[in-house]
């Protein structure tokens, strides 16, 4: 079979020798990316549902980190060649994939049975949250969080403290969105739900103190793109015309802390 009936066809080889890797492609081979690629391949094998596309020349059109990936772990390769291939086709390709967002990430599990995927949205649901508020309230790592969630490790559990730091957390935005507080992207940013996360879990705060306060200070909640800020905001609203048992907002390099 020559080159011409074989295009469109999928083939398979573990002779990476073959393939070309054009100089306009990229400049270089990421090889973190590469580390991403063979951890997944580790976990699911599915390179011959996402074969290499190159020209009958074997110029890899796209799908080099995969070969390198491939080839790294022993794993064959599988590909289809593409001759309609022009400059502008090779952008497209290379940039048009979508990487999946947590969301996909949910629904997929939820599809495939993980009744803990299923009760996280229930509860992101009723709460009004966005799933990756969600996943910050649950884990302080974010890394560690999304590792975890990709490959279906994920267990939807709840500490009596963590969910009244939760409600605590629907009853601050519901009271913000009552008196207007702009500006509204304020209640899905993660710095404020990270602030709150700490603020509200901490054992020297007394919630229903804190909600006393805010009705009585004579400022709002100012936007910030720091959680340490948003932080050092709670603890004022806390202190506010209080004499006794008032809060400390310690910070010692890259360490915060509140303490009495």
């Amino acid at each position: 079979m020559n080159n011409c009936q074989k295009n469109g066809l999928i083939l398979q080889t573990n002779d990476y020798s073959v393939f070309v890797f054009r100089g306009d492609n990229r400049e270089k081979i990421d090889q973190n990316h590469v580390e991403v690629i063979k951890a997944s391949l580790r976990l699911f094998n599915d390179l011959h549902l996402q074969p290499v596309v190159v020209k009958s020349n074997m110029e890899v059109i796209d799908g080099q980190h995969r070969i390198k990936a491939a080839e790294q772990l022993g794993l064959d390769i599988y590909y289809l060649i593409d001759d309609n291939y022009d400059p502008m086709k090779m952008i497209l390709l290379n940039t048009a994939r979508k990487a999946w967002k947590p969301e996909d990430y949910l629904n997929y599990w939820i599809f495939h049975g993980r009744s803990d995927y299923n009760k996280m949205k229930e509860f992101q649901t009723d709460l009004g949250f966005t799933l990756t508020v969600m996943l910050r309230w649950l884990y302080f790592s974010k890394t560690r969080s999304h590792k975890s969630f990709k490959e279906g490790n994920f267990r939807f559990v709840l500490s009596q403290q963590l969910l009244v730091s939760i409600m605590a957390m629907k009853k601050l935005i519901t009271y913000m969105k009552s008196r207007n507080y702009k500006p509204r992207n304020i209640y899905n940013q993660s710095t404020f739900h990270i602030a709150a996360r700490r603020f509200f879990m901490n054992e020297f705060v007394n919630h229903e103190r804190f909600f006393s306060r805010i009705a009585s200070v004579p400022f709002q909640i100012q936007y910030s793109m720091s959680w340490q800020e948003y932080l050092e905001q709670f603890v004022e609203i806390y202190n506010f015309s209080m004499k006794k048992d008032r809060l400390k907002f310690k910070q010692d390099g890259k360490l915060f802390e509140i303490t009495k």
